[in-house]
């Protein structure tokens, strides 16, 4: 089929009607796929995406209505219905995959899932999903398919070894972290001193030979900030930022932040395409993009699409003061939680900027996921990236850094739940994949699986399972 028979194919497909703008057309040989957004012309939240394949087969298929229909269809006929779907695109796929998941879903009809099994367990990546809303209209569809290399286990090593081999290796360690409601199950505060579970592996192979390693990360050093910069110069100034000279053309709320886009007022943009590329490039052409804490309009996050090029090329060390007096202008105490990586790569010695990673402490001892990064635009010397803590510094002081209970107590209490199961794993090599089974990690008696022991209780924090 050709570009103008796929764009009919997926306007008939997707049920675009006129108040829709086509966005973006590309047609991906490589893959042999053609991509299709139309965005609705009043409001661009509200939009249809479509993947096709060359010879008109339904790929992918999202969709953002504006507002569902009255009409309401019982669960027998929406599952009638969702079916029908899939066998209008696919009259094989029941006899190929095996229902995996027919469930509710919150504010969104119900999710269907087929998966394609070996040896009586789900293949990953396999088959196919929806989600269909009460009145009948499907939103969402993915079509993944069959698998084809499945590297099926001469031999299967006896779960309780392997339980016991898991177990050996098990390491915890003492953090703080911050916990969200929507990501596990808990009660109490939100910042806790934790011990958190991990192994040195990722999986072990079902017949017992080797493992799957983790991709290993160089082991950072932390440098205590010892004293605040002089402060020469305000936010903006140190960011490159005249509101004068900018305009704001769009703003999203993202929860507890609010994002925000800028851009020149001289700007006039020269793409014209609706490839997948050009749609980003008139998004993010000269822009400055901000993300603003919602409670204190402290900047959370910025990003420079400016294309800034200046005449100066300062060091390392120019560069870090300037990052240090961004930093110490949003937080004056910074050196109470922050502490400096040590840079041990010199890969950005030749190019225009130089990024500086902080780690957030309490206590001495480190929050999982507290972070910031500050990029310095050595040319111009100002700050260009900038991606700050989700988080609230001083709630950090809530936390007693000091455990209630051992190393060994927080092992104990893992062990109580652990276990293992066998699973088919997708692993990717160079340009192939294929299916291995492993042994994984399994929690019976919970509703998903041991993220953390709480160091002053003992207690165990589940992480949802989605």
């Amino acid at each position: 089929m050709n570009l103008t028979e796929l764009r009919e194919r997926a306007l008939e497909i997707g049920k675009v009607t006129e108040d829709f703008d086509l966005e973006i057309e590309e047609l991906r040989l490589e893959d042999e796929v053609a991509c299709f957004v139309w965005k609705h012309r009043e409001n661009e939240d509200n939009g249809v995406w479509i993947e096709i394949s060359m010879n008109g087969t339904l790929l992918d298929l999202n969709k953002d209505l504006l507002s569902p229909s009255a009409l309401i269809f019982s669960e027998k006929q929406l599952y009638e219905k969702a079916i029908d779907f899939v066998l209008n695109h696919y009259p094989s796929a029941l006899h190929q995959f095996t229902l995996e998941e027919w469930k509710r879903e919150e504010n969104r009809g119900y999710r269907l899932s087929y998966v394609q099994k070996e040896e009586g367990l789900a293949l990953p990546h396999t088959g196919f999903w929806l989600s269909i809303l009460e009145d009948g209209e499907v939103v969402l569809f993915k079509y993944m398919g069959i698998a084809e290399d499945i590297r099926i286990p001469q031999l299967i090593m006896e779960k309780e070894k392997m339980k016991e081999r898991f177990l050996r290796e098990l390491e915890m360690e003492l953090q703080t972290t911050n916990l969200s409601n929507e990501l596990h199950d808990y009660t109490g505060a939100s910042s806790k001193l934790v011990y958190e579970p991990s192994f040195p592996f990722s999986d072990l192979f079902a017949d017992g030979t080797s493992v799957l390693k983790d991709v290993e990360e160089d082991a950072e050093e932390d440098l205590e900030l010892l004293s605040p910069p002089k402060i020469e110069r305000l936010l903006n100034e140190l960011i490159g930022f005249n509101e004068d000279e900018f305009e704001k053309i769009r703003e999203s709320d993202l929860g507890d932040e609010i994002g925000s886009v800028w851009r020149p007022k001289a700007f006039t943009s020269e793409v014209e395409g609706t490839s997948i590329n050009d749609f980003f490039q008139k998004r993010n052409q000269l822009t400055l993009k901000f993300k603003h804490d919602k409670k204190t309009n402290q900047i959370r996050g910025l990003f420079s699409f400016l294309d800034r090029k200046g005449d100066l090329f300062l060091n390392e060390e120019q560069c870090k003061k300037l990052a240090l007096e961004f930093l110490f202008s949003l937080y004056p105490n910074a050196d109470e939680f922050l502490r400096m990586v040590r840079r041990n790569s010199q890969d950005e010695e030749e190019g225009d900027f130089i990024h500086f990673h902080f780690n957030v402490h309490w206590g001495n001892v480190r929050n999982r996921f507290g972070s910031a990064w500050i990029g310095v635009n050595r040319t111009t010397g100002t700050i260009d990236h900038y991606l700050g803590p989700d988080m609230n510094l001083e709630d950090l002081k809530k936390i007693n850094p000091k455990p209630a209970i051992s190393m060994q107590e927080a092992v104990k209490n893992y062990q109580r739940y652990f276990d293992v199961k066998l699973k088919w794993k997708k692993e990717y090599k160079e340009q192939t994949s294929y299916y291995v089974m492993v042994y994984v990690p399994d929690f019976p008696k919970l509703d998903g699986k041991i993220a953390f022991i709480d160091a002053q209780n003992g207690e165990v924090i589940v992480s949802k399972d989605f």
